[in-house]
Order: C-alpha cells, then structure tokens, then sequence
C-alpha cells in the first residue's frame, strides 16, 4: 500500500484539533432547538366560512360557485371597465380572532385562480386587513397575483405577519380584492395564529352551527310526523 504523501500535519498529529460548531459554521443542538420552538403551528380556522360552503357572511358582490372549489364552493370577484384607482372588494367580517398583542403571529393561506373570463390588468389579492381601534392604522396581509399570474390554475399562497404595533386592536375584514379590472376566484381560505400554515379546514364553529340546524331540522321532522304536515 504506498503511502499518502499530502496529509495536512494536523492529520498526521497524535493528538488532533477540535472545532466547536461555531467555528465551523454548523448548527449546534441550541441553534436547532431554537430554530424548532420559533415555529408555532395554529391549525384552527379564525375565518367563518372561509370557502363559501355555508353561503354566509360575504358581501353581496362576492361570486360563490357551488362545488368550484377544492373542498366546495369557491369565492370570486369579477370587474370591468374600471379606470380609477379604488380597490374593489368582495368582504366577510365574520371572524373569531381576538388576541392582537404585540409578537403574536397571523398566517393566511389560500388557493388563488386568475380567471381568463375577464382581464386582470393590475393585481389581485386575497388579503386579512387589521386595524386600529379608532380605524387611523392599517396593516394588510396580502397574498397576491398579478396579470403574468398563470390562468385557470389553483395556485397556493401563504404568508405571515407578527403584529409588532400595538396599536392593532381588531380584524376589519377578509377580503378578495381588485386594484381595477380582472376576476379572481379563491377557496379554501385560512387564517391562523402561529407562523405555519396547516391544511384547510372550516372553523370549528361551523360544525357547531350544522348540527345545530340538523336537530332542529330532525326536530321539525319528528313535529310533522305526529301532525302529519308539512316542514
């Protein structure tokens, strides 16, 4: 076997250097551990009706297509001929979120389609608007598309915000937005505490309202059959 010539002295040593991982660059076991506590995983839905499938909640303008969705209906706003600068929004005001402190994370998740049936000439958004209690401060949390955005795809957007203002008392709103003409279509939508998003699921709430309309459907049910009428 003939021997390796261009060993580094250190190699050839008795006793060999150590390196922290500092030093290397690498992570140490407190840098990973860190790493994992900063992500908070949420899971609860704050949004009610946060595809359209209850078909409450929305303003008058948003589009709900039955079982357009991924897991249901779908959402959109459509306009045309516009050719001022006001954003034109499709709004729900239903929400269950109630901790606004400072450091507290928000992630909003959704599937976005660019429709082809009208031109997006600017950009479009599905956005969680936070403000104020006296409605002088804005944040928004945006997920956007554009006119370049690929057409009559579900595309996934998720982004978070740490509330780091602490003037921030209260949701306004969800939104789909427009900046002027175009239609955007969103379903499955999904606004969480923590900095991971997690899959859709409607607001537990709303399981909590469907079985409350099924017994008192079965309850009218039950009420016809001793009377013989009609629900």
């Amino acid at each position: 076997m003939s021997d390796i010539t261009d060993m580094p002295e250190w190699a050839k040593a008795e006793n060999k250097p150590a390196y922290t991982a500092s030093e290397v660059g690498a992570a140490t076991a407190a840098d990973i551990t860190a790493a994992v506590n900063a992500v908070e995983i949420g899971g609860r839905n704050l949004l009610y009706d946060s595809t359209g499938n209850i078909k409450n909640g929305w303003s008058g303008n948003t589009i709900i297509t039955v079982d357009g969705g991924i897991s249901g209906n779908s959402l959109a706003i459509s306009r045309t001929g516009y050719s001022g600068n006001a954003r034109y929004f499709g709004t729900s005001k239903r929400h269950f979120l109630t901790d606004f402190e400072v450091g507290t994370s928000y992630t909003l998740s959704a599937w976005i389609k660019v429709r082809s049936d009208v031109e997006l000439d600017a950009s479009g958004y599905v956005m969680a608007r936070f403000r104020s209690a006296d409605n002088t401060k804005l944040h928004i949390l945006p997920l956007t598309v554009n006119s370049k955005t690929k057409k009559d795809e579900w595309l996934y957007c998720e982004k978070t915000w740490t509330i780091d203002d602490s003037d921030i008392a209260k949701l306004e709103c969800v939104a789909l937005a427009l900046d002027k003409n175009g239609m955007i279509e969103a379903c499955n939508i999904k606004l969480e505490k923590g900095t991971k998003a997690t899959d859709w699921s409607p607001a537990p709430e709303e399981d909590t309202e469907r079985i409350a309309a099924l017994e008192a459907r079965v309850a009218a049910l039950e009420a016809m059959a001793v009377s013989g009428g009609e629900v």
